[in-house]
């Protein structure tokens, strides 16, 4: 998912873990560990600071994005 600003990518992974990653250079900012299950939905929030993560064992979580 990108970030409303579009200087964000945020990926999740089958671990649980999120990664944001800084757009256009590449560079990885941060890993975020959600816990072991599958992340399987990312959103931003309007104003880009709150990611929320869904993963499949039905845990929902808030992230504030500080850039």
């Amino acid at each position: 998912r990108i970030s409303p600003d579009g200087s964000l990518l945020a990926c999740g992974l089958t671990n649980g873990t999120i990664q944001l990653w800084q757009i256009p250079d590449g560079k990885l900012l941060r890993s975020l560990m959600s816990g072991n299950a599958v992340i399987i939905s990312l959103d931003f929030s309007n104003d880009g600071k709150t990611l929320l993560s869904a993963s499949r064992d039905g845990t929902i979580r808030f992230w504030g994005i500080q850039k």
